[in-house]
């Protein structure tokens, strides 16, 4: 029997309030944002050796402009306290904060975030042979969903030819604990892996496809091959900016891609927290610069000018890798 008019009314009214609920919450959401992630091997990172270099890092955070930072090769606590303070602090003051530092058998990994855009949840350790694995455990600032929260595994894999079976044997730890994550993780896997091909043993066991894929790693930039002194893959290199041999560290000049920012399949699936792979760039790197030539050789680096190119020969013996992450909006 059709409703009277009297109780059609509340009816329509009780639609056009759900709507308009819906229109508010829609309108007053804060819109998707973007979270830009640096991966950097600060070359045995402390003491009078980081001290002398605080002014060349403090540029280079800057120009980066990062909200999140993981590293390689800290010293010990104090190089951590260095670059917080000194570096991070120094430019943005009081938006920086540090993991805890976890002293290894060798150098150590870190983790720098601003609290307005990550909180750090929890880390854990995975021991190799050679230096920890640091597995760090993020969530997104003001978010309460596992969608939003990332995994960050940093590491520092075996260096040099030579050592292709340890660096596998790593890799295989890192993915045994990466695949024991719980499904839909959002992870992503950063270091000096120190792979000189895309067929070195390590780099293949990060990429396979296995039968428990949730640590199955994909590389942004798909860009495969023989990496050492290869002058098509030059854009890719990040490491040696140098040719002077001062400070420790390599000198070879631009000839590898030892430094990599890799990630989880699902952060490239279109939904919730994603990695914008056309934002990934090994910082400084103008593609000119191979083979022995240290970065800021003539010609004058296109990518970032002749005064940061100084500035990052001097700073490392690697180059930064960079990426940004696009963020959910919230909708309550």
């Amino acid at each position: 029997m059709p409703l009277s008019p009297s109780l059609r009314a509340p009816a329509r009214r009780s639609v056009a309030f759900a709507l308009a609920a819906v229109v508010a919450v829609l309108a007053f959401a804060p819109p998707a944002g973007a979270a830009k992630l640096m991966n950097y091997n600060l070359l045995n990172w402390g003491g009078a050796s980081g001290v002398a270099r605080v002014p060349n890092m403090r540029l280079i955070a800057q120009s980066v402009a990062p909200d999140l930072i993981v590293t390689e090769e800290m010293t010990d606590q104090a190089g951590v306290d260095l670059f917080l303070n000194s570096v991070l602090n120094a430019n943005e003051p009081g938006q920086w904060a540090a993991g805890p530092h976890t002293e290894g058998p060798d150098t150590d990994s870190g983790i720098f975030y601003k609290p307005s855009k990550w909180n750090l949840l929890d880390v854990f350790i995975l021991p190799t042979e050679l230096r920890h694995v640091y597995r760090y455990h993020l969530r997104l600032a003001g978010y309460s969903s596992p969608g939003a929260e990332l995994y960050a595994y940093v590491f520092h894999l075996k260096a040099s030819t030579g050592f292709e079976a340890q660096r596998a044997y790593e890799m295989r730890l890192i993915r045994r604990n990466a695949d024991s994550l719980a499904v839909g993780s959002h992870v992503v896997f950063c270091g000096d892996y120190n792979v000189y091909t895309s067929s070195e043993p390590a780099y293949v066991k990060a990429l396979q496809d296995t039968a428990t894929n949730i640590g199955r790693m994909k590389d942004p930039i798909n860009r495969p091959g023989s990496w050492n002194s290869n002058t098509s893959l030059a854009i890719v290199h990040t490491q040696s900016p140098r040719r002077l041999q001062f400070g420790g560290g390599a000198n070879g000049g631009m000839d590898d891609r030892f430094d990599f920012i890799l990630e989880s399949y699902n952060l490239d699936d279109g939904v919730g927290l994603e990695l914008d792979e056309s934002t990934y760039k090994a910082f400084g790197n103008d593609g000119l610069h191979c083979c022995n030539a240290a970065i800021n050789d003539p010609p004058t680096n296109t990518a970032v000018g002749q005064a940061m190119a100084d500035t990052l020969m001097t700073a490392s013996d690697h180059l930064p890798v960079v990426a940004t992450f696009i963020v959910p909006s919230q909708l309550g």
